[in-house]
């Protein structure tokens, strides 16, 4: 046979096998709706989790036994050796080895570690969180990483605990909850002593933003004092002050409201 012919019928029957089996995987393609994609993803999301909280158990638990086998060889150390603390002990076992100390550790790459740690213990449960943390705050003789894990994880319990202390003191004042999930309001917030009455706060807000109105107050809350000129601002005003000024008293003299708002932050103390 000639072989330009031979060479065609090769061409025509794998040409032919290729259309023939992408026929066929079009054929067996299935599509999903958005819903479909969206339960397919949870599921996945879902799954992840619960893989990650299964390693997170082995790690913990094999942590947790590192750390009482540590524990109980450093306490028979210190007792046998009359030493108090670790940092002794340390010195006095170079020394009866006869081994050079090393140099301590690059601090900065340790806290880095330790920070990245508690990235991946704040991705757990709050009930996670809270016992990795006091299992941190029961070391006497915290490394650098994990000092600075336990500082990432009380940051984190220590605001989530102001926060709901916060969001109680609003619905206590009878404030809408919308103004807690404001943005602008959080971040007017911020400025102030955490000591300083959320209902304080928003009464000054409610009079600077047209978002919100403020409530009004009683003719005897601003008892014994006195207006006075606009242009006479003062280093302090105390709570019931300013309440006498209205929010075209502060478009007058954006100074004003300066001092009253640098004010509150110690109407807390």
């Amino acid at each position: 046979m000639n072989e330009d012919l031979e060479e065609v019928i090769d061409e025509v029957d794998e040409t032919g096998a290729s259309e023939e089996v992408i026929e066929n995987q079009e054929t067996d393609t299935k599509t999903y709706s958005e819903e479909e994609v969206e339960a397919i993803k949870a599921q996945m999301k879902e799954d992840n989790q619960k893989a990650w909280n299964k390693r997170w158990g082995r790690e913990k638990s094999k942590m947790e036994r590192d750390y009482a086998e540590k524990d109980e060889l450093i306490n028979l150390l210190k007792k046998q050796t009359g030493k108090d603390n670790v940092a002794d002990l340390l010195d006095y076992s170079y020394e009866q080895y006869g081994v050079e100390k090393p140099s301590i550790s690059n601090s900065k790459d340790e806290e880095i570690l330790g920070k990245y740690d508690a990235k991946e213990i704040l991705e757990l449960d709050d009930e996670t969180i809270e016992e990795e943390a006091n299992r941190l705050e029961g070391i006497s003789n915290r490394s650098a990483r994990e000092q600075a894990t336990f500082m990432e994880l009380e940051n984190y319990l220590t605001t989530k605990k102001e926060n709901e202390k916060r969001k109680k003191e609003i619905e206590d004042a009878g404030i809408d909850e919308e103004v807690y999930n404001n943005q602008d309001f959080k971040d007017f917030m911020s400025k102030f002593n955490k000591d300083t009455s959320v209902k304080d706060i928003f009464d000054l807000y409610s009079k600077t933003h047209e978002m919100y109105k403020a409530k009004p107050f009683s003719a005897g809350s601003a008892k014994g004092t006195n207006k006075k000129d606009l242009n006479e601002v003062k280093d302090f005003y105390t709570y019931e002050e300013s309440l006498q000024y209205t929010r075209e008293d502060f478009d007058k003299n954006p100074k004003l409201f300066e001092a009253i708002e640098r004010s509150m932050t110690r109407w807390g103390k």
